[in-house]
This record gives C-alpha cells, structure tokens and sequence, in this order.
C-alpha cells in the first residue's frame, strides 16, 4: 500500500504544480456560464417557467456544473499512457514490484483531490448565490459517493483507451470519439430530461446515464433517495465490467510490447 500511495502523492503535487492553470480551470467555465444566461434567458422567455423540468436558476447551475465536473475528468491520462507505450517506458513497470494498472489508479486519483475540492467549493458558492436549496447531509453523501465512483470509471475507462496504444500508433481519434459520445450521453451539452422518453430510458441502463445528469439532479433534488441509490448500483455494476476488461487488454498488450522486445 505505502508504494501506492507514493504515487498518490506524486499525482497530488504534479496537480498543484501549475497554480495558475488549475485557476484559470475553474474560472473558464464561468466566463462560459454568462453565454449561457443570455441563451437561455431568451429561451426561457418563451416558455412557461419551466424546461425540461428546470427552472432557469436550475438550468444555469446545471450547465455550469457539466462545466465544472469536466475540469476532472481523466482524458489526459490516455494521452499519457499512449507516451509511455511508445517510448518503451511502460516496460519499466515489468521490472518493478508495483501494479500498472494500481500506480495509475493512485496517480490518478492525487491528480484530482485539488479539483474535487474546488468543485465543492464552487458548488458551495453558485448555491448561495442563486439562492438554491441546500442538499442536507444523506444527500452530500450520496454525492460524495458518486464523485468517487465517477472518477474510478473515468480513470477505468481512458485507462482502457490508452490501452489501444498497444496496437495503435495514435489514439487521438478514438479519446475524441469517445468524448464527443460522452459530451451528448452524459448530458453535458442539455439535460437529459429534454430527450425522448425512449431515448433516456435506454440511457438509464448506461453508466453515462449517472454522471453530470444524476449528479446535477441529485445536488437539486430531483432525484429520490432510490434513484439515487439505483444509480450507486448501475456505477459499481459498470465499473465492475470496464476493470475486467482493463485486466484483461492490460495482459494481452503487455504480452504483446515483451513480443516485441520493449
């Protein structure tokens, strides 16, 4: 454990490392959050109150918040790994007592504490300021919860990306695809009450279903206790199935890089 942790505290400091950078971060998507008032202050101008079950206050935290929780999320890590396959530095950990796959998850889990916590604090003060509800203390949990679970199956899943670095020079394309899936199933760009009913009921059954949609509905109360815990479930469901299937392309690629002579 105490190697791990090593690793942890690595992630920590290359994470605070840049100051300026993890400000700028945050500061960013309130420059962007002022498009949004006029946008969908029009909007809401021609309706009754009320889109997609949210009020404009509502709709201006939840987009905001899409904002805030991509400042989190571990899409450089892909990047980072597909490096280290092809300089040949990935074989190093063929040498060494330690885990790939645990050194990244520690890593990566110490890249992201300033951010979380900023997140919060950010959460914190558009609440106050807006004058919404505050969650009370079952439903932080809750949410704490899945912020844990949200970074696991990021980390899990452009871990699995940076695995394609095995057989394929640049994986680029495929960490955009992903994205830009990810930008509309995740409900980023519009909640995803605004979709068919058909549509968000087969999402419900996806992990995307219960990442910035359930968290922002959840911090708002629109979510129920059940819900909310279905949704603990469908996360753990789903991470269980990525991590097998990180296990078993980690083996094959590191199979495939001694083959090759790395």
């Amino acid at each position: 454990m105490n190697k791990y942790l090593k690793y942890f505290k690595i992630g920590f400091l290359q994470s605070t490392e840049y100051k300026s950078s993890i400000i700028l971060s945050f500061v960013s998507p309130f420059i962007i959050a002022v498009f949004f008032y006029f946008v969908w202050g029009y909007l809401y101008s021609l309706s009754d109150g009320l889109i997609g079950g949210f009020t404009f206050k509502e709709m201006i935290f939840y987009l905001i918040f899409g904002l805030l929780i991509h400042t989190i999320r571990s899409s450089e890590l892909a990047e980072k790994i597909c490096e280290e396959v092809k300089s040949g530095d990935i074989a190093i950990y063929l040498c060494r007592p330690v885990s790939f796959v645990k050194s990244v998850f520690a890593k990566g889990f110490g890249e992201r504490i300033v951010q979380i916590v900023m997140v919060f604090i950010a959460l914190i003060v558009i609440t106050l300021v807006a004058n919404l509800p505050i969650p009370n203390i079952q439903t932080l949990g809750i949410l704490v919860i899945y912020l844990i679970l949200f970074i696991i199956f990021d980390i899990i899943l452009y871990s699995i990306i940076g695995a394609f670095s095995f057989w394929f020079t640049e994986i680029w394309g495929i960490r955009r695809a992903v994205e830009h899936i990810q930008l509309v199933l995740t409900g980023r760009i519009l909640p995803l009450s605004l979709f068919p009913l058909w549509f968000s009921s087969i999402l419900k059954f996806t992990p995307f279903y219960y990442m910035e949609y359930s968290f922002a509905s959840i911090y708002l109360g629109k979510f129920t206790m059940i819900q909310a815990i279905f949704g603990v479930g469908m996360l753990l469901l789903w991470i269980f199935i990525l991590l097998v299937i990180l296990l078993i392309v980690y083996k094959i690629g590191f199979k495939k890089l001694e083959a090759l002579g790395g």
